[in-house]
């Protein structure tokens, strides 16, 4: 037999006639209400630990003053209150002021049902503000309406959904005020997700609405899309790559990379598409006049060319012509000039012996006269060795360079010297003549501004080239006289070495000396 709880009832028992003839105990059962009060109370334990124990803020407060009545552990955790500080706050005090007459007009309204009342924006207990989605519904405590309310923070995704609208914002900015070009973001089979810019009806023939959605190989013509197809792929792949890329008549500088995704792998890819063409127009309008121009610098490089071979050829024919004249007028000089002078002198002698004795020194003058014809004798002969020296047809170069030596450093007083080989150099006369007009002019230079106190000649053969060397101790010439265009002494040693294909270099430096060497190529 079942246990019940319960207690027993007496009733009395009647005969047929209703009189009484005793008593029947009559238990009565219990159980029922028993386990009403069990559930109850189990319901109101489990709703005690899913208040208390509900991670996000729950509260419960009057719903007419939003006195808070009640409060769990999480909203101790993220307001910063204590419970009883909690017990004296208001709904209200934790909203900032601007939502509170919001927050009163939402909570006079019935709430029978769970009602999503949006986010709000709620102070903690040290000032900071977040960001609360705040669900509600009417509950009785007591006989009294109240409000029962969780509030969960959604502050990092309101963040990140701003922070991803400001993005977009962005890149929306930027892409539809790229001046020629477009941008895109496509999936991983190639299909466009965002599309924007002001050159997108050009480069894919279709607005950018109706790209969205499409595969890139859908809208773009077969011959760019095999060339646009591996730049798009290698993004995917986690590789950025350039390229150029025609499309409908049009040219695009391409460029595509790879956009990871939250787990750092690559989720999409981006294209970047500039239209260049008017730059590659410009460019190829650039190596077309380039072209041109170069064409052209070759054509008067070639004329100048030409024209500086007739110069070359007219300054060795000037040169040649001069020497000729030289040697010319010298023969002349020492011929007719030196024999009518010599000639002079004689007469001169005879006629101061004839008048030796006469009074009046007649014969000192005739004297006097036989001493100046010699000075003009001696002026003459070298007059005619510097315009061309006899020696040099006679003797050589070699010769000629010693005796200059001799001249020079009796007429200056600086000592000179003059080194040569045992081997005689051989040169022919017109090279013979320009090395000797070489070392002429280097001395000279060097009695008009070296003031130097030694100079030495060397005269050298080297690897089939004929060297003449003029070095002096003086005070040395800065280097921006060195390759003066004004130096016409200067020039005609550089002119004198081109003509025979040579190579003249002049070094100095103040308190160095100077240095002029001429290398011309000569055979044996």
């Amino acid at each position: 037999m079942a246990n019940h709880a319960g207690t027993q009832d007496d009733r009395p028992l009647r005969d047929a006639g209703g009189a009484a003839t005793g008593t029947v105990t009559v238990p009565k059962d219990m159980t029922e209400p028993k386990v009403f009060e069990d559930a109850l109370r189990r319901s109101e334990e489990t709703y005690r630990v899913l208040f208390q124990k509900n991670p996000n803020p729950v509260w419960v407060c009057d719903a007419e003053t939003l006195r808070i009545l009640g409060v769990n552990e999480g909203a101790m955790r993220v307001y910063g209150y204590a419970r009883e500080e909690f017990l004296g706050l208001t709904l209200a005090d934790l909203h900032v002021s601007d939502d509170v007459p919001s927050l009163l007009e939402h909570a006079s309204s019935p709430q029978p049902e769970l009602v999503d009342a949006g986010v709000w924006r709620h102070r903690k207990k040290g000032g900071t503000i977040i960001d609360v989605e705040l669900v509600s519904q009417e509950i009785q405590v007591d006989g009294t309406r109240a409000l029962l309310a969780m509030a969960i923070d959604v502050t990092d995704r309101r963040r990140a959904e701003e922070a991803l609208r400001r993005s977009e914002y962005l890149y929306r900015t930027v892409a539809s005020n790229i001046p020629s070009g477009a941008v895109g973001l496509f999936d991983r089979e190639l299909r466009y997700i965002v599309v924007d810019g002001a050159g997108v009806l050009d480069a894919a023939g279709v607005s950018k609405e109706a790209l969205v959605g499409k595969t890139i190989g859908e809208v773009l013509p077969a011959e760019t899309w095999a060339l646009l197809e591996p730049l798009c792929r290698g993004a995917l792949e986690g590789r950025t790559a350039n390229g150029e890329v025609p499309s409908r008549g049009r040219i695009y500088f391409i460029h595509t990379l790879p956009i990871p995704g939250e787990n750092g792998e690559v989720s999409m890819g981006m294209v970047m598409a500039l239209d260049i063409t008017a730059r590659k127009c410009a460019e190829e309008e650039v190596r077309r006049m380039n072209e041109d121009l170069e064409r052209r610098v070759v054509e008067r490089t070639a004329e100048l060319e030409d024209a500086y071979h007739h110069l070359q050829a007219l300054s060795a024919h000037l040169q040649s012509v001069r020497e000729q004249e030289q040697a010319r007028i010298a023969r002349e000089i020492h011929d007719e000039l030196g024999q009518a002078l010599t000639g002079l002198k004689f007469e001169l002698s005879r006629l101061a012996q004839r008048l030796r004795g006469h009074p009046g020194g007649v014969s000192d003058q005739a004297t006097a006269l036989g001493a100046v014809v010699d000075e003009t004798i001696h002026n003459v002969r070298r007059i005619s060795s510097e315009l061309r020296p006899a020696i040099l047809d006679d003797l050589g170069l070699l010769d000629a360079l010693e005796w200059h030596a001799e001249e020079f450093e009796k007429r200056t007083g600086i000592k000179c010297t003059v080194k040569a080989p045992r081997r005689r150099i051989e040169a022919g006369p017109d090279l013979g003549i320009a090395l000797f007009r070489i070392c002429q002019e280097a001395l000279t230079n060097v009695a008009r501004h070296a003031r130097a106190t030694a100079v030495r000649i060397v005269l050298a053969r080297n690897r089939g080239n004929v060297v003449l060397e003029v070095h002096d101790n003086g005070a040395g010439t800065p280097p921006g006289v060195l390759t003066g265009a004004k130096s016409l002494g200067l020039l005609g040693m550089r002119e004198r070495t081109r003509a025979f294909n040579g190579e003249l270099v002049i070094r100095g430096a103040p308190g160095e000396g100077t240095m002029v060497r001429a290398t011309i190529p000569c055979r044996d």
